[in-house]
């Protein structure tokens, strides 16, 4: 994987990049996948949020079909454990990203709180998200990151690479 600004791509796709190990070669990717994140050459992370909505997509629609069965408690421990468990992993890498980038996570995580608390499409999803004690995607990615620069500076609870 080559990370470049976007303009500098049109140069590097002339170039014959590639690295040979032992018989093979091995050439440059669009994408990467490390960890369970899906890295692009421009560092746009569309295609993370992309896999990361289509995941909490499939489990909402399970979810959605079992519904009826659940309480609201249990509803929500089993939505924590398999769509906003999603959400939360690795979600300070989507820091700083524009809001347009983040919207479908937001959608996602809307259509989440709906199930969960058997609202309509056309309830506002604000008093539903501050009743579920769920922080808004923009930003918890950005409390996600402070929590981390915070247990660097003050409780030395952080890993000593940081």
């Amino acid at each position: 994987l080559i990370i470049a600004p976007k303009h500098h791509h049109s140069k590097l796709a002339n170039l014959d990049i590639s690295i040979t190990v032992g018989q093979s070669e091995v050439h440059p990717s669009q994408v990467l996948n490390n960890l369970g994140s899906v890295f692009d050459t421009a560092m746009t992370m569309v295609p993370q949020v992309s896999r990361t909505t289509r995941s909490m997509y499939m489990h909402i629609r399970r979810i959605g079909k079992i519904r009826h069965c659940l309480d609201q408690s249990t509803c929500q421990t089993v939505t924590q454990a398999l769509v906003i468990s999603r959400l939360d992993y690795q979600n300070a890498l989507l820091a700083n990203l524009p809001q347009s980038t983040l919207e479908p996570l937001k959608l996602a995580q809307s259509c989440d709180a709906r199930v969960v608390t058997r609202s309509k499409s056309c309830d506002h999803v604000t008093p539903l998200l501050h009743n579920l004690h769920w922080i808004p995607v923009h930003k918890q990615t950005k409390y996600k990151v402070l929590v981390l620069v915070h247990k660097v500076l003050y409780d030395h609870t952080a890993p000593d690479c940081l």
